[in-house]
């Protein structure tokens, strides 16, 4: 399943925001806008990021899975 942009947390999109150097403030929309205006693959790297938390669940730090 992918994920569309409205689909993340406005929480996920400002670190996202920040990993880049980029102003973190605004309403989702503004957000999503300046994630495409600075990288349209940003999409695809947050949609790999929450398959790995899908399978771990959502409250662990991203690529880190319990043992099984």
């Amino acid at each position: 399943m992918d994920y569309q942009p409205n689909d993340f947390t406005v929480a996920e999109m400002r670190k996202a925001l920040q990993q880049e150097g980029l102003s973190v403030g605004g309403a989702k929309a503004e957000l999503i806008l300046r994630l495409n205006e600075n990288d349209p693959g940003v999409w695809e790297r947050l949609n790999e990021q929450q398959k790995k938390n899908d399978k771990c669940g959502r409250s662990l730090e991203p690529g880190r899975c319990p043992p099984v």
